[in-house]
């Protein structure tokens, strides 16, 4: 549509949107318990219940200061600001003139720049993301994506041609996303299953804030930075994100072991035996053993009774 030329991606949008919709209310089991009818009104909880629900909220509340979920919930939102920053600045910094550092593309040459890259991630995130995330782990594997991002980031700008550039796109989003995937995986691991659906709802509303500020500011940043210097500044904003890859690495690497299975598995040793106890790695201990004056003690035996006789 000449008039509304955003119109046809944006109704494709929606409609995947609704035919997702649809598929999770047909095919996806819903978990609300069942009520049982009874004629019988709830009796009001006693005061010791509702002391223990209070402590119970209390402890909750604490849950979202202890390591590792609020360094989670702030990688969370950098990759969202990082990922959609960098869709925004991407085709800016190649319609741009070479003047100005840019590579100077026409409307369809962007666009065979992204199909390519696209290509790509579905070759990456069907087959390669998921062995290399197993073979590393999810933390090792989240530190080598965020270093490749900030590399192929910071060498971006300088690309000296257009099949370098794509390269280095191709290397930057499938990287930047696969920080996506290893996020979520963290948020899982880092709670118990009953508070997943609370934390991951904070979580999505953070990134979502984050994703919404993204495009506006490093559009405005990418436009100051070009107009006031040129052809020197069009690499600051590739920089910034660069930098905000190294704060990710950063965190990644001071997550704890929990986070690479949860509480559901416990990490092993080479020869498959667990190195710690479950309660430990759950976060809890085991009861200490009693005392030696409250164990049982054995009875004396018949004959040594006669001997004292």
């Amino acid at each position: 549509v000449p008039v509304f030329p955003a119109a046809a991606p944006s109704m494709s949008g929606a409609a995947l949107g609704v035919a997702a919709l649809l598929a999770c209310e047909a095919w996806m089991p819903c978990d609300k318990p069942e009520v049982a009818k009874s004629s019988v009104l709830p009796r009001k909880p006693s005061r010791p219940d509702v002391d223990s629900e209070s402590a119970d909220g209390r402890r909750c509340a604490c849950c979202w200061l202890e390591h590792p979920l609020p360094a989670i919930l702030f990688m969370r939102v950098l990759q969202g600001f990082n990922i959609f920053a960098f869709f925004e600045v991407l085709p800016l910094w190649a319609i741009s003139a070479e003047a100005v550092g840019g590579l100077a593309l026409t409307e369809n040459e962007v666009g065979a720049l992204l199909s390519r890259s696209a290509v790509w991630n579905i070759l990456f995130f069907f087959r390669l993301m998921p062995m290399a995330s197993e073979y590393l782990g999810k933390r090792r594997f989240a530190m080598f994506a965020s270093a490749i991002a900030c590399a192929s980031f910071i060498a971006l700008p300088f690309a000296p041609g257009v099949a370098v550039a794509n390269v280095l796109h191709m290397l930057a989003s499938s990287m930047t996303v696969a920080e996506s995937a290893m996020n979520s995986a963290f948020t899982n691991n880092a709670v118990p299953k009953e508070r997943r659906a609370e934390v991951n709802g904070v979580a999505v509303m953070l990134e979502t804030l984050a994703k919404a500020l993204g495009p506006v500011g490093i559009a405005c940043a990418f436009a100051f930075t070009v107009s006031r210097w040129g052809r020197f500044g069009h690499s600051f904003v590739f920089l910034g994100m660069a930098a905000l890859h190294l704060v990710y690495l950063a965190l990644a690497a001071r997550l704890p072991a929990s986070v690479e299975h949860g509480e559901q598995e416990a990490p092993t040793d080479g020869g498959g035996v667990a190195s710690a106890p479950a309660g430990e790695v759950l976060g809890l201990r085991a009861a200490p053993p009693p005392p030696e004056e409250a164990r049982p003690r054995p009875a004396a035996d018949d004959d040594d009774d006669d001997d004292g006789d």
